[in-house]
This record gives structure tokens, C-alpha cells and sequence, in this order.
């Protein structure tokens, strides 16, 4: 699939990773795309966000959470790293779980479609 057919929130599955990775074969949703057939990827199961290049993406035939409307967390509890949220037709809501530090507390902030840009709470900087 070509790099201009993906789109941020899309499910992606990850091929010809290098070897000893253990990256073949898991599931990825696409954050948003960084320079020319490059993503920036959330994978499944991994805390920390990955670049990898179009080749490396193979389409799930998933389509993006809440049509195209992906929201994303970040925040302090792991250094502001993207996570998709998932979307409950049920609930018509958005949902991520994170884990709080010892102090019982984290900063936080919602993007749409991973962009910074497009920061939809706070709605203020």
C-alpha cells in the first residue's frame, strides 16, 4: 500500500521488521506520518511510540477509530508518547487506561488525529 493511502488511526499490521526484532506480525495504529513514507506507529503491547517506514506496514483492513476522527492521549506518565484512544459505539465515547504514578496524579492532554495542533483539551495552551 502506498504511503499516501494510510491515514492517522488506521490498523496496520508490521512485515520485514529487521530480524531478532520481535516486531513481525504485531498489530499497529498509525499516529501520523513524519516526512516522506514514514509513520509514527503505536504498537501493541510496546509503551513507547515507533517510526517505520510504509514498506514496513501492511493495511488490517481495520478501519480508523470513529472514522478518521482519532482522538489521542499523552501525558506525564510515560513522557507525552501518543496512544490511540478506543472508540465504544455502545458508550459513543472515547477511552484509554493509564496507570497513575505514586503521586496519584498525571498531566494529560487529548489531540485529534495526533496532532498537537489540534489539542481538544485543554483548549488552551
Amino acid at each position: 500500500m502506498a504511503g499516501g493511502t494510510f491515514v492517522s488511526g488506521e490498523s496496520a499490521t508490521l512485515k520485514d521488521m529487521p530480524a531478532g526484532s520481535g516486531l513481525n506480525g504485531l498489530s499497529a495504529t498509525l499516529v501520523k506520518t513524519i516526512g516522506k513514507d514514514r509513520w509514527v506507529v503505536d504498537i501493541e503491547g510496546q509503551e513507547k511510540t515507533r517510526i517505520v517506514t510504509t514498506a514496513n506496514l501492511e493495511a488490517s483492513g481495520s478501519a480508523p477509530t470513529a472514522s478518521a476522527q482519532a482522538y489521542y492521549i499523552v501525558g506525564t506518565w510515560d513522557e507525552w508518547e501518543p496512544h490511540v484512544m478506543t472508540f465504544s459505539k455502545e458508550d459513543n465515547s472515547f477511552s484509554y487506561e493509564v496507570q497513575l504514578g505514586v503521586a496519584g496524579a498525571e498531566s494529560f492532554k487529548l489531540l485529534l488525529c495526533g496532532d498537537w495542533d489540534r489539542c481538544v483539551y485543554p483548549d488552551r495552551r
